[in-house]
């Protein structure tokens, strides 16, 4: 199998970024043919994340819980994000156990926080899955 084939193979997981995708095929290139079939092998234990996955169901869909950080092991995001969001529950539960309009007012801070951070996620999350995996694969050619 050649390099071209070999990153075909893996063009749907990669950035779009062409110095990358170049410098990935020097590397492809510098292997033989044994090294990339045992490359090409190696890349199904290498856990790569699917991009359109983890938009549509990390970002899209549980987009306000952070699991497409989960997905794409970013602990401290995703525990950041789930935070506030628990923080957004906390406060309107809390506003609507005691009437109380005050408690709204403040549950409406991390309400907008949690609706632009899943709007900005949207934009972020399929460029950093694809730089997750280009991560991964240049840790594994290593």
């Amino acid at each position: 199998m050649d390099s071209n084939m070999l990153l075909m193979s893996l063009q749907d997981k990669l950035p779009n970024n062409q110095m990358k995708l170049h410098a990935l095929k020097e590397r492809f290139d510098k292997m033989n043919e044994q090294e990339r079939e045992d490359f090409l092998l190696k890349t199904n234990t290498l856990e790569l994340c699917n991009p359109k996955m983890v938009f549509w169901v990390g970002a899209f869909l549980l987009g306000f819980f952070g699991i497409a950080w989960l997905m794409l092991k970013n602990m401290s995001l995703f525990i950041a994000k789930l935070s506030v969001w628990a923080l957004w529950i906390l406060l309107w539960i809390i506003a609507a156990a005691i009437d109380s309009a005050v408690v709204a007012g403040f549950s409406l801070v991390p309400q907008i926080i949690v609706y632009v951070w899943f709007v900005v996620d949207l934009f972020i999350v399929g460029k950093r899955a694809r730089e997750f995996n280009y991560q991964k694969i240049m840790q594994a050619l290593m």
